[in-house]
């Protein structure tokens, strides 16, 4: 019976074990460079508060450069775009922000139909859990929403889980190869993610249009999602960040695919009124009619981001938001 149960162990403890083990030498596979660890390493640890923030999904991401945004508006601004990112994750960095005391004194936030989901997030547990589990602000503003999050005593499970998901191949080539040269390999294989941010977290799509077969959708309307939003704009407020909200430009058959688009963006129209907060809606903008602007239907190619961001850079300016240089 005893070596029964020590068989057991050893076929439960010693795969565990090695999946421990490895996960130190091969675990960096999971930092593969993406934005949303850039940007969250800005915020902890980056330079200091900037005059303007650009804060969004992929929309910010890959639509604004700083570099005409300051040349226009003589200011000092960064993109903190992530693609994918919906509204509980954009309330969650604005609190970072905040928190790190890199609140800008003006925050462009980009929101459209697409990220007022609040049913799932885009980085789920994993991705955030190191931040949860040091960071109080990033577990209260998560937890507030996703109930995943709610429960730390899971943590440690979490965590185990991750050192055991890497593949096996990967495993014995981190035990084969030299560190280095493994790495060296892995960094190959994330091609021109691993070239790093672009210019103060810009980091633009350079591409052909492209747009695959996709049937017309309706998205769920969920009020949970406009809350967020209003808790966005009274944290703005309380903590005295001038906010402007802002919808990219899509190209012009967005309206046929994402068929309830308009009623949606109607939604942040009409609670930008009641706020009292600026809203700009560019969704038919006159970017919007070019299909050389776009790499699909709803994200700009590099020449498209110049022309928006130029276009942004001039509504700013109109708003004063050059005074406000630090």
């Amino acid at each position: 019976m005893r070596l029964r149960i020590i068989k057991i162990l050893l076929i439960i403890v010693l795969p565990l074990t090695g999946s421990y083990l490895f996960y130190h030498k091969a675990g960096f596979f999971y930092k593969e460079p993406n934005s949303f660890r850039d940007k969250m390493g800005y915020l902890y640890d980056g330079a200091g508060p900037k005059d303007v923030l650009f804060l969004g999904s992929s929309r910010v991401l890959r639509h604004i450069d700083p570099r005409v945004v300051d040349n226009i508006c003589h200011i000092d601004s960064y993109n903190l775009g992530v693609e994918g990112m919906n509204i509980p994750e954009l309330r969650m960095m604005l609190r970072v922000c905040i928190r790190q005391r890199k609140a800008p004194k003006v925050l462009v936030l980009n929101i459209d139909p697409s990220n007022l989901q609040t049913d799932q997030v885009f980085f789920d547990l994993p991705e955030l859990l190191d931040y949860a589990d040091r960071d109080t602000v990033v577990y209260h503003a998560m937890a507030d929403v996703q109930s995943i999050y709610r429960d730390r005593w899971k943590y440690p499970c979490y965590r185990l889980q991750r050192y055991t998901a890497i593949n096996d191949g990967f495993k014995v080539d981190a035990l084969s190869e030299g560190t280095e040269k493994f790495h060296r390999r892995v960094v190959a294989l994330w091609g021109d993610t691993a070239t790093g941010t672009g210019y103060k977290g810009y980091r633009p799509k350079c591409e052909d249009y492209h747009e695959p077969k996709t049937p017309p959708f309706h998205v769920t309307w969920q009020t949970r999602g406009f809350e967020l939003l209003r808790d966005v704009i009274h944290t703005c407020r309380e903590n005295e960040i001038r906010l402007v909200l802002v919808t990219a430009p899509m190209y012009k058959d967005y309206g046929s695919l994402f068929l309830n688009a308009d009623s949606l963006a109607a939604g942040i129209a009409a609670l930008a009124r009641e706020e009292n907060v600026v809203y700009f809606n560019k969704m038919r903008d006159s970017v919007s009619v070019d299909k050389q602007n776009f790499i699909n239907i709803d994200h700009l190619n590099c020449r498209g981001a110049a022309l928006y961001s130029a276009e942004l850079a001039a509504l700013l300016s109109r708003l004063g938001v050059s005074a406000i240089k630090k």
